[in-house]
């Protein structure tokens, strides 16, 4: 898998960020299961690996800022120059990469003409229509990441982005779903992930009403594949299928690769 994609509407999910407060002693670098733990998330995405005690010490850095009201102040690298911000439902606010620093999209356009770095990445957007996504990746650069994600929800979602900014360029890139117990990380980075100091978690508020197996498709399949850490594109073809089996046996389930109403129930998708 080259790229991850997950879409987010806010009245399926309930989306949040987590981190540590500005000046506050920090939490101790975990993996990605124990935020999941810890926050009550169905999916957790990395945001950024560095310890945020030398954010404002080091105010070139541009990398990621937090601002997280229930947290009570400000987290993660500040900057001196223009940033991006992304503001969730609840009030949480990130900030990415400055946008002529690298080819960030806003309203449907690749800002910049750099981009040539060959190396995992992750980025955080907004589309016109309201709904968020995290892209994560293996190895390409930032420039054919900007047409694949923009081809991606237009095909798929028939959205058209009105941010997209960079959280992470280092190789701190993962997502992990917690009720399948499923890991995506596009470096090899242990079964549940390298240590990182915030995230981005999803808690999911829908409910699927259907068996789902192969040659379904639809809004409900997409959901389906976000929890098994899977590439949203609503289509139950044979990688959904397989990653299916393997969660119904990590769960001690029949194998069959149906998401009936057992494993459904199982990943918190039915009543």
């Amino acid at each position: 898998m080259s790229y991850l994609i997950n879409v987010y509407d806010p009245k399926d999910w309930e989306l949040y960020y987590d981190s540590t407060a500005y000046l506050v002693k920090p939490k101790k670098c975990q993996p990605l299961y124990k935020w999941a733990a810890d926050t009550g998330a169905d999916i957790v995405h990395n945001l950024c690996y560095f310890n945020f005690m030398s954010s404002k010490q080091n105010p070139g850095y541009t990398i990621q800022y937090l601002r997280i009201p229930r947290l009570g102040g400000d987290c993660g690298y500040g900057s001196n120059s223009t940033i991006e911000h992304i503001i969730l439902p609840n009030g949480d606010e990130a900030s990415g990469w400055a946008i002529d620093h690298l080819p960030a999209i806003k309203n449907g356009a690749i800002i910049s003409a750099r981009g040539t770095s060959l190396r995992p990445h992750n980025a955080i957007g907004v589309t016109m229509d309201g709904r968020y996504f995290v892209v994560q990746n293996r190895y390409n650069t930032e420039r054919q990441i900007c047409n694949y994600v923009i081809r991606f929800l237009k095909k798929y979602y028939d959205a058209d982005i009105r941010l997209m900014v960079w959280e992470d360029g280092g190789g701190s890139v993962g997502t992990y779903a917690s009720r399948s117990k499923m890991m995506y990380a596009p470096l090899k980075e242990g079964a549940n992930g390298r240590a990182v100091c915030s995230v981005f978690c999803a808690r999911c508020k829908a409910r699927v009403s259907r068996t789902l197996s192969k040659g379904c498709k639809g809004e409900d399949v997409k959901i389906l594949q976000m929890m098994l850490a899977l590439e949203a594109d609503g289509i139950y073809g044979n990688a959904t299928k397989r990653r299916v089996i393997e969660t119904q046996k990590k769960l001690g389930l029949i194998a069959d690769g149906i998401a009936g109403p057992i494993t459904l129930k199982a990943l918190g998708l039915k009543e």
